[in-house]
């Protein structure tokens, strides 16, 4: 039920504007994201039409678009998946981050205040904290976090052209993402990354920022690949 009016008032919130392909596409997209929707997990396309409220057609068409974006696939015989990621695409698309993080970041320094940067500072602390108090044992709400300050980096650069291509790639980087995160065993080295992050960021120290960025990716990176 909550993930239905979930769906409702995504559609609402769009004026019902958008097309019932894209929507399908869009809520199938963040049924990925969220876990709804596993890995390995067979799809129906029936299944997902009641689910969404909409036609087997809508979801036939959203379930093509989604093949092309190499999101999912269809196994003749079994049926439609969730397309798992080599080592080499997880590769490709870290690398890609990592040099447009490293852009953005040059001019993002001078975008971001520092009271944003002692928020996300203490919102890191206060999860590492509870963390370790064992109040909380889920990866997600780190992954959140992380996801929040990357997104920040981007959307405080000055390159318009830039945000545009990340908002092209982005199901695949935070998918990645919130996968490094399910494979993370060192949540206290990956909060003290971020916190070095936002020191730089402090500090305007656009070369110390680059490097600690390319390393974190890079680590993050090896940390899902080892897991694989």
């Amino acid at each position: 039920m909550k993930n239905e009016m979930r769906i409702m008032k995504n559609y609402k919130k769009n004026g019902g504007d958008m097309s019932l392909v894209s929507f399908a596409s869009e809520e199938i997209k963040q049924s990925i994201l969220s876990g709804d929707i596993k890995q390995n997990e067979l799809l129906s396309e029936s299944q997902l039409a009641l689910t969404l409220g909409v036609s087997r057609t809508p979801v036939r068409e959203a379930i093509r678009m989604l093949v092309s974006e190499n999101i999912v696939e269809v196994i003749n015989g079994i049926g439609i998946f969730v397309k798992q990621l080599t080592p080499r695409e997880i590769k490709d698309i870290f690398e890609v981050r990592m040099a447009l993080e490293s852009i953005a970041s040059g001019s993002a320094v001078h975008n971001i205040a520092d009271e944003e940067i002692e928020l996300y500072k203490d919102r890191f602390i206060q999860l590492l904290g509870k963390y370790q108090s064992g109040e909380i044992t889920r990866s997600r709400e780190f992954a959140d976090l992380d996801w929040a300050l990357h997104e920040l980096i981007i959307d405080r650069s000055s390159n318009e052209y830039l945000r545009r291509i990340m908002k092209e790639i982005y199901f695949n980087i935070k998918r990645l993402q919130l996968m490094s995160f399910e494979a993370l065993n060192d949540i206290e080295k990956s909060t003290g990354q971020h916190l070095l992050i936002l020191d730089c960021i402090k500090k305007n120290d656009i070369e110390l920022l680059d490097k600690v960025l390319k390393e974190h990716i890079s680590w993050s990176m090896d940390q899902l690949i080892d897991k694989i």
